[in-house]
């Protein structure tokens, strides 16, 4: 019985992916790979911004993150393919290193940058940081979740495709007391990721 339900979900997932139609090269996606089932071009992010302000030199900054961002793979049967995301405000304490320790959120829940829609047929985006090195070296996980019943047949015409764009931002002000960074873009964030 343990078994079988540790292999249950890997069963599914081998089911719908037979489920679904090989994308025809005609269709416009990436060229990821010739053989590749879903060939999604990169989310397209711009006007990433990362601004950092604290009170004093010695107490703890608080910092957002910001950018556009457009998903080229939305059909026209959503309400919406692009949004401006803009996080909370987490808390950071100024130090630089490998680990996510140093802030107050890194890898925590995800935030709605966009929904639009109804009960029964809606698109939205959301992000969270994943990951913090420093203010110039950050990680994003963002989501997309759309209808499309051209790749997706019914009852999986909802997908939602992942990214983890790492962001490398030059800074633009820099003093004891804020940080801005800022990068025009547009940063290709690759989909590593689909669920329904």
């Amino acid at each position: 019985m343990f078994t079988m339900r540790l292999f249950a979900p890997l069963m599914l997932m081998t089911s719908l992916v037979a489920a679904f139609p090989p994308v025809s090269t005609s269709e416009k996606r990436a060229a990821l790979k010739s053989d590749a089932q879903f060939n999604f071009e990169p989310f397209k992010l711009t006007n990433i911004c990362l601004d950092c302000d604290r009170p004093n030199a010695t107490a703890t900054y608080s910092c957002r993150v910001k950018f556009d961002w457009y998903d080229p793979n939305s059909v026209k049967e959503n309400p919406v393919s692009s949004c401006t995301c803009n996080s909370t405000a987490f808390s950071w304490d100024g130090t630089e290193g490998t680990t996510n320790t140093n802030i107050s959120n890194s890898g925590g829940a995800y935030e709605l940058c966009s929904w639009a829609g109804n009960d029964h047929d809606y698109s939205y985006f959301e992000m969270r940081l994943f990951s913090f090195q420093t203010a110039e070296n950050f990680t994003l996980e963002i989501a997309h979740h759309y209808k499309d019943e051209a790749q997706f047949p019914a009852p999986y015409q909802y997908p939602t495709t992942f990214a983890r764009p790492t962001l490398t931002l030059p800074v633009v002000h820099k003093d004891e007391k804020s940080t801005s960074l800022y990068a025009a873009g547009p940063v290709n964030a690759t989909v590593v990721g689909i669920a329904d």
